[in-house]
């Protein structure tokens, strides 16, 4: 049987912050991964690093400095 992991963050960036004041919610990130290592692993996020508005589905790496 296949697992699929939800992996649920707080990135800490200046934007998540502002999503932070409005949602009070302590994580504001989810991702979803199809190993137990989270070397594949997908959200909708920056499609850009530099630039938060342009965002789209994205592969995630743990190491980045997005995280």
């Amino acid at each position: 049987m296949e697992k699929v992991y939800l992996l649920f963050t707080d990135t800490g960036t200046l934007f998540t912050r502002m999503i932070k004041l409005y949602t009070k919610k302590t994580y504001n990130h989810a991702s979803i991964a199809f190993d137990s290592n989270f070397q594949e692993m997908y959200s909708f996020g920056r499609k850009y690093p530099n630039n938060p508005f342009i965002g789209g589905f994205v592969k995630e790496d743990l190491r980045s400095a997005l995280f």
